[in-house]
């Protein structure tokens, strides 16, 4: 009834617009927006909206804004300042650029221009992060034509969460300066990013480190020397990946580390790890064998989940290393035949959880039976 009233009260000029029809009215008769007091914009389907950016270049209260399938850059008018704006949201929009210039907006707190069931952004470059000083949130994840980052972004303080994720044609992140708040990267399956960002500050509070996929093929000593709260660290499918520098014996609070896929990974020191870490989940698969690797890897105590994807037959040295406190043990896609699993696993007087799906035996040793406190096999896809 309110939103009746108001409409009849003022054809053509409301004071608040909450659907989208209004929306549509305004910007087919190029009716004037003056002393709109609207806060929420919200266009999610493909209209003519050619007159938009001059209706909006007036609502000048706008806290959120979403757009879908939009062409027109509602951003380029020189009167469009929507300093309270908080929330930008665009998806499916043309825009090879979001503003030309310089467009200060001091409060915003999330730009998302990713929603990858519609195929992402158009973008080529990113704003001047400078222009929006309280930003906490950045999303421009399954944008294909994204080349470019501006540098300001290594330099921002504010932001909390950054996805680049799929971002195909990215070569490059930039050098990260002061980028202290944040504690969420992700860079997965960037295709063409080879070099990690080069970090020249301590990063306290990043926690996850995501680059599954990508094409990084150095992970530099700094993320052990300045990421020493990261908790999880995703290098899974990262095939390219030749080197790990450095050890990560400062990440006492490193909980899950992925290198499943990782075929190409040469080495790793005899002290990658501290024995007092936190490490909890290990995923690993090794083309060849490399006893020296897997050493390194088991060379430690406390860890209770360990994934393991082989095709190399040393799956008794391997298990023969492992710590008998672990609790979950993932040996799918393992090639295993009869006779492959060592009647020593039933020393794993811990596991609770034992993956053998995807294997070749046609029948168990009956160690499997002598695990005390054993609750979960899982048995799929062993077909023999």
């Amino acid at each position: 009834m309110a939103h009746y009233i108001v409409k009849e009260e003022h054809p053509k000029k409301y004071s608040r617009i909450w659907k989208e029809q209004d929306i549509v009215e305004l910007c087919a008769t190029g009716a004037t927006a003056s002393l709109m007091e609207v806060e929420v914009l919200d266009i999610q389907s493909s209209i003519e909206n050619s007159h938009l950016p001059d209706v909006v270049a007036n609502m000048n209260k706008l806290r959120w804004i979403r757009l879908k399938d939009y062409e027109t850059s509602t951003f380029s008018s020189s009167n469009f300042h929507p300093t309270n704006l908080g929330c930008l949201m665009m998806t499916q929009c043309k825009q090879k650029q979001l503003w030309k210039g310089h467009k200060h907006l001091p409060h915003l707190k999330i730009l998302d221009l990713s929603e990858p069931e519609y195929g992402g952004c158009y973008l080529k470059w990113t704003p001047d992060f400078n222009s929006l000083p309280c930003l906490e949130r950045l999303n421009i994840s399954d944008c294909d034509d994204l080349k470019e980052i501006h540098p300001s972004i290594g330099y921002h303080e504010s932001l909390v969460w950054v996805s680049l994720k799929g971002c195909d044609y990215l070569k490059a992140f930039p050098p990260i300066i002061r980028m202290k708040k944040l504690k969420t990267l992700v860079l997965a399956s960037c295709d063409r990013l080879r070099k990690f960002p080069h970090i020249q500050t301590n990063m306290d509070s990043l926690e996850c480190l995501d680059l599954n996929k990508s094409a990084i093929e150095v992970i530099p000593s700094t993320v052990g020397q300045f990421c020493t709260n990261l908790v999880t660290f995703n290098l899974n499918s990262c095939d390219k990946l030749r080197r790990i520098e450095g050890n990560f014996r400062l990440l006492k609070r490193l909980k899950c580390l992925d290198l499943f896929g990782c075929f190409s990974l040469e080495k790793l020191g005899g002290d990658f790890f501290d024995k007092e870490a936190s490490l909890e989940v290990l995923n690993v698969s090794l083309r060849n064998q490399d006893s020296t690797l897997f050493q390194n890897l088991m060379n430690r105590i406390g860890l209770p989940s360990f994934q393991l994807h082989d095709q190399d037959n040393s799956i008794n040295l391997k298990l023969s290393q492992l710590p008998r406190c672990i609790t979950k043990l993932e040996l799918s896609h393992c090639n295993l035949g009869d006779g492959d699993i060592p009647c020593y696993i039933s020393e794993l007087v811990t596991l609770q959880v034992l993956d053998l799906s995807y294997n070749k035996f046609s029948r168990l040793h009956s160690s499997l039976s002598q695990i005390p406190c054993l609750k979960l096999l899982n048995l799929s896809d062993c077909k023999n």
